[in-house]
């Protein structure tokens, strides 16, 4: 609490003298290392076009789209963005890629487990128990 108390301190303190507050200047500077770094469009070159091709395991292939190549201007590092435009007039190039972090996440299917009829005559009193409790706290409104 200590610490609230002397920030508003310090900001009515400072509110009126129209200087900015030391936590504006950490912003400020929080602010311009995130333009110097991979967030700012800035700092990444453009590629060309990039067509992922997934092989599977049994050596099918499946189109994971058309994505456009950006390289970081300070490191090696390549990003690729799904294209939505035409890419008439434009070199694609075509990769192949493998493995399953390619590929949509897949959820697995929720696990049914098969209640005893006591688990489902407990879960039904219960349900009755909460909705009353409920019907009662409207009533008192």
């Amino acid at each position: 609490m200590e610490s609230l108390e002397q920030l508003l301190a310090q900001a009515l303190k400072y509110a009126h003298k129209n200087k900015p507050l030391a936590s504006d200047l950490k912003a400020i500077q929080v602010h311009r290392r995130c333009e110097s770094t991979y967030g700012n469009p800035a700092n990444w070159r453009m590629g060309c076009l990039v067509e992922l091709l997934h092989r599977g395991q049994l050596s099918e292939i499946s189109n994971l789209g058309l994505f456009q190549e950006s390289f970081y201007r300070h490191t090696d590092a390549r990003k690729l963005t799904r294209f939505t435009g035409s890419p008439e007039g434009q070199a694609v190039r075509i990769e192949f890629v493998s493995g399953d972090y390619w590929l949509s996440p897949r959820h697995k299917p929720f696990h049914q487990f098969e209640e005893t009829p006591q688990e489902l005559l407990s879960l039904q009193a219960r349900f009755e128990e909460l909705m009353e409790e409920f019907e009662e706290e409207l009533s008192n409104l």
